[in-house]
């Protein structure tokens, strides 16, 4: 198999195991983290075969935009925060400023809907957070401080983490 075969089967495993994630978590007993932390890695790893793909395969015409939309909608267990907190392995600077438009617009909707009674209130903090996530792989502090309106950022600047991020913590040990 030629390594770009390679790459686009990793992608595609790796979408797989995604959707496996509710299923493993119900099944298992997580509470030493390993499991999370070996999830929030592949994470990592779909992010840079899928930027692999990308690079080599001009005639794969896929929405990665879309895809990591969609991935992370999924993000029951915090396991896909890695998907946009390091996006920017995969996605280009007008797609990450999109992707964080397309979140700060759900939270808008999200904040009409909740008044509405429509919604639950953490589905804001949701779209909120990712905004953040997004903002941190685009290393914009400005974009990180805009909390939509409602949110527990309302009002006030939010911290920005410092940069460079922490070097990768080893995963938990199992007991």
């Amino acid at each position: 198999m030629s390594s770009r075969g390679v790459r686009v089967k990793a992608v595609a495993l790796a979408e797989k195991l995604f959707g496996l994630d509710q299923v493993i978590f119900e099944r298992a007993d997580d509470s030493n983290g390993v499991i999370g932390y070996e999830l929030r890695e592949a994470s990592v790893l779909w992010l840079e075969a899928a930027a692999a793909v990308r690079a080599r395969s001009a005639s794969a015409r896929r929405d990665w935009l879309r895809i990591l939309w969609d991935l992370y909608q999924s993000n029951d267990y915090g396991v896909r925060e890695p998907l946009l907190q390091h996006a920017h392995r995969l996605l280009r600077e007008e797609e990450l400023r999109a992707l964080a438009a397309r979140f700060e617009a759900d939270a808008r909707q999200t904040i009409g809907d909740q008044a509405a009674d429509k919604v639950e209130r953490y589905r804001v903090f949701s779209s909120s957070s990712a905004m953040g996530l997004v903002a941190r792989a685009l290393r914009d502090p400005k974009l990180y401080e805009q909390c939509a309106p409602g949110t527990a950022c309302a009002g006030r600047a939010c911290s920005f983490p410092s940069w460079p991020p922490p070097a990768p913590r080893s995963p938990p040990r199992s007991t």
